[in-house]
């Protein structure tokens, strides 16, 4: 009897240690997981910043060139208004002075013969008469 209990005692602590040891396999295996995983994880970023890295300074590139002709476009199209608007002015006095040209040669009869008057005397003081 006293064999039969000291077998269960053995059994009993046989469990027991076999349990922990399988709690202590769990907890290191999850640990080993874990920190494998961590360090794929910090690898894979590397590898994946050293693919990215040459697509990264080409996007950088090319915004800075986009940037460049948008600016460049955005100068040129403020001189091309403000060159419009000037033809604008002028075009607006030459139509005054048409306007104004076209009143003076249809204008009143009176002025036109005092002014060819004052031509034909010239043109006769000119000539000695």
């Amino acid at each position: 009897m006293n064999e039969q209990h000291s077998a269960r005692e053995k059994i009993a602590l046989m469990q027991e240690s076999e349990s922990r040891m399988k709690m202590e396999f769990e907890n290191l295996s999850n640990r080993i997981f874990e920190d494998r995983g961590r360090d794929l994880g910090l690898e894979n970023r590397k590898r994946m910043d050293g693919i990215l890295q040459p697509l990264r300074k080409q996007l950088d590139s090319f915004r800075k060139r986009v940037d460049e002709v948008h600016h460049s476009d955005t100068e040129q199209s403020a001189r091309l208004v403000e060159q419009v608007r000037q033809l604008q002015v002028l075009s607006g006095r030459v139509s005054e002075e048409a306007n104004m040209r076209a009143r003076a040669i249809k204008g009143d009869s009176k002025k036109q013969g005092d002014w060819g008057g004052m031509i034909i005397e010239k043109i006769f003081e000119a000539s000695g008469l």
